[in-house]
């Protein structure tokens, strides 16, 4: 189970999404090269700071305790389907598939442009 992933926009990191098992929200935060960019990914709610967003108002579906920049990019019903269909197979259970790893399932392959990957490196949030 993934607990933080990268968040890339156009092949540039921009940030990481973290959440842990003491929380039922995530924290996000901006990538310090990021920050210099200039570009407002989601500038109403998230604008670029070095402060580290989190939204515990927004726990359960649709968002997961996902800011709305992130959220929008998790499945919906029917991917959510494909999802526990593959974790069957496996002979898991979607209660083990946070919020995080659905992200990282979509990896690539989501509507939009944001992508993410698994963390690689030890991060500060």
């Amino acid at each position: 189970m993934n607990d933080t992933a990268e968040v890339y926009l156009w092949g540039t990191r921009i940030g990481i999404i973290h959440q842990d098992n003491t929380k039922s929200y995530a924290s996000f935060e901006y990538d310090r090269d990021f920050l210099n960019s200039g570009i407002e990914v989601a500038p109403l709610r998230m604008p670029l700071s070095s402060n580290i967003y989190e939204f515990p108002g927004l726990i359960g579906d649709p968002f997961y305790g996902m800011p709305g920049l992130v959220a929008d990019s998790l499945p919906d019903r029917f991917g959510n389907t494909v999802i526990e269909q593959w974790l069957m197979s496996l002979g898991k259970s979607l209660s083990d598939f946070s919020a995080i790893d659905r992200l990282c399932y979509t990896g690539k392959r989501g509507m939009g442009a944001l992508e993410y990957v698994p963390a690689s490196t030890i991060l500060r949030i």
